[in-house]
């Protein structure tokens, strides 16, 4: 058996491997703390297959962070933990104002991006993406959007 497809648990010269899919979700969810208590970060989730349960070997992180505004230095495309980690920057503002105003599924939807579709809140304490998230996941494939 190869060193890829060593089972969870097992052990390689007294060092005990991880399944891939158990570092992958463990690597997302460092990552994802990174952003709580970020300057200008009011929520954080990942989103894409990870969020979803759909991972396979190079999946790679989308991170939803909900920002007062832009942050600039937060580059789109990264490379952390040996995964890549795409950053999505969606406005607090833009949210806050889609939830508020909705009143039926629309193309509205789609002004935000799809990687956030069933993802995984982390960190949320106002409880807007919360509400953004069930309109979204609700309404996204609807026949009017």
């Amino acid at each position: 058996m190869g060193l890829g497809r060593m089972p969870f648990g097992t052990v390689r010269h007294g060092v005990r491997s991880m399944h891939w899919k158990t570092q992958l979700y463990a690597s997302a969810n460092r990552i994802a703390d990174r952003f709580v208590g970020y300057p200008g970060v009011t929520a954080v989730a990942i989103g894409g297959s990870i969020a979803r349960g759909a991972t396979w070997r190079h999946s790679d992180l989308e991170l939803c962070l909900v920002v007062e505004s832009h942050i600039p230095e937060l580059q789109y495309f990264n490379h952390w933990e040996g995964i890549g980690v795409e950053i999505l920057q969606i406005g607090r503002d833009a949210m806050a104002s889609f939830v508020d105003g909705f009143a039926q599924p629309d193309a509205s939807l789609l002004q935000f991006p799809i990687q956030i579709y069933k993802c995984t809140i982390v960190h949320d304490p106002d409880r807007l993406l919360y509400r953004f998230k069930t309109i979204y996941d609700r309404h996204l494939f609807h026949s009017n959007v």
